[in-house]
């Protein structure tokens, strides 16, 4: 049988960007790398450069530069002239550039001691090679929700968020309500969320009656583990997404710690979930997120197999 082919685009439309969204797009793209532990531009237009408009500080203490170059031609001799005036210091040097490179450019520039390129190949293999929700937003921001799907295949929409835009609205201290104020007592909660999380632990509940907190504590739990476990991943649950068998193939492929707020909800209850879903399905959870907590406002005794604890918290 003939099944039509329909693959997804082998690169990012980076020509369509102006110069200014192809440099953004060039520093949120590196913020999001392994090992860079802040990324910044080099000053704005008319700003002496020293030959570089992008300064990464590596978490190894090296200094990495990018020079981003928005063009339709890049040969070997505007590469040489552009690193002859690179004066800036750095441990790494690198070109952007928005266009396929040619070998002889190539060539050129592995000519030179600490110099290297990324093309448009390069750099798009580079946002495939992401985390998953990483890459949605950075093809999101840059390019729209069309190529979200075009690039990645997936929905525009993510089923799991992470904890800065799971918070975006709450973390705004001119509302009425919101998490900015300092958490008071709470600390048995904390303790045992983070041991949770430290021991590897399968799935957790958090729970209790409607509005004592239950919120605030994973807020809390979020902001602790990005300062002392900063290489574990958290994602929460989109709330606008059912939590249903199809949304298993957006599971997070890295180990990762997933959220779930008022696990009470139709369609969201995560201890019944982990229990009815097919073995496929559980195997798939396994393999990739390596924690899961919730909140409900349901008791916890009436989760199947989990006892009632003496502490709103029970682990599974």
């Amino acid at each position: 049988m003939n099944v039509p082919v329909s693959p997804l685009a082998a690169d990012l439309p980076m020509e369509l960007l102006t110069w200014e969204g192809f440099q953004r797009f060039c520093v949120d793209l590196i913020a999001k790398l392994p090992g860079v532990r802040r990324c910044r531009e080099q000053g704005v237009v008319g700003d002496p450069q020293q030959g570089i408009d992008i300064v990464a500080e590596m978490q190894d203490g090296t200094t990495h530069v990018y020079q981003c170059r928005r063009v339709r031609q890049f040969g070997p001799a505007v590469a040489r002239r552009s690193m002859d005036r690179a004066t800036y210091k750095a441990d790494a040097y690198s070109f952007v550039i928005s266009r396929l490179a040619t070998s002889a450019v190539r060539k050129a520039i592995g000519r030179r001691r600490r110099w290297d390129m990324l093309d448009l190949r390069d750099v798009s293999n580079l946002v495939h090679g992401l985390p998953q929700e990483a890459a949605r937003r950075l093809v999101l921001t840059h390019f729209g929700a069309e190529w979200v799907s075009r690039f990645l295949g997936i929905s525009p929409v993510g089923c799991y968020v992470p904890p800065e835009d799971y918070f975006t609205t709450l973390q705004d201290p001119g509302r009425l309500f919101n998490h900015s104020w300092k958490l008071v007592g709470r600390r048995s909660h904390l303790v045992q969320a983070m041991r949770f999380v430290r021991l590897h632990g399968r799935a957790a509940i958090l729970f209790g009656r409607g509005g004592i907190g239950k919120t605030r504590i994973l807020f809390e739990v979020t902001k602790r583990l990005s300062r002392l476990r900063p290489d574990d991943r958290v994602y929460f649950v989109n709330p606008s997404v059912p939590l249903a068998a199809e949304v298993v193939g957006e599971l997070p492929h890295e180990p990762c710690v997933l959220i779930v707020d008022d696990a009470h909800r139709p369609g969201t209850l995560v201890c019944f979930w982990l229990c009815s879903v097919p073995e496929i399905m559980r195997s798939s959870f396994s393999s990739r997120a390596g924690h899961m907590v919730s909140s409900s406002c349901v008791p916890c005794s009436s989760a199947r197999g989990m006892r009632q604890p003496t502490l709103p918290f029970c682990r599974k």
